[in-house]
């Protein structure tokens, strides 16, 4: 008589139990180009997204690195005179693994493909390298680096 409640009490914890698990890692998304994400902010940024601009791989062709183009929106620079934008920011699968919550629908405005383009042509000819460390992470030394260039007014 008690095993019909006990299987039923059962399967909802396993049901529940694969819903829990189901999209909340992040490494199991496949990533893809113009997907808007809300990600693991600094204090104050709670409302900061990024999107994923483009998708390339680099390197050589024995071992490839996959790099995600980036624009974050939403920063709260200490110079405000910068604006609130990171139009183009290179980084690893690791990066996005270690900072993405959840995909984001929000119909929020980011920097204009030609921006971006700029952006990764800049990179591209500077042979610039790929950010390994958190997003937050990459916000404060970009924030930390514009404050020592460019005292706030």
């Amino acid at each position: 008589m008690h095993i019909r409640p006990l299987a039923s009490f059962l399967l909802c914890l396993l049901a529940g139990l694969l819903l829990a698990n189901t999209g909340d890692n992040p490494a199991d998304h496949a990533y893809a180009e113009g997907q808007i994400w809300a990600y693991d902010t600094r204090a104050g940024e709670e409302g900061s997204l990024l999107k994923i601009q483009k998708i390339e791989l680099i390197g050589p062709a024995e071992e490839p690195m996959e790099v995600f183009h980036l624009s974050i929106v939403g920063i709260s620079f200490s110079n405000k005179a910068v604006g609130s934008v990171l139009p183009h920011t290179p980084v690893s699968r690791q990066t996005l693994d270690d900072s993405v919550v959840r995909l984001d629908d929000s119909d929020v405005e980011f920097p204009l493909p030609s921006a971006v383009q700029q952006g990764i042509a800049a990179w591209e000819e500077a042979q610039g390298g790929v950010f390994t460390v958190s997003v937050k992470e990459i916000i404060d030394f970009v924030d930390q680096a514009i404050a020592a260039e460019m005292p706030a007014p």
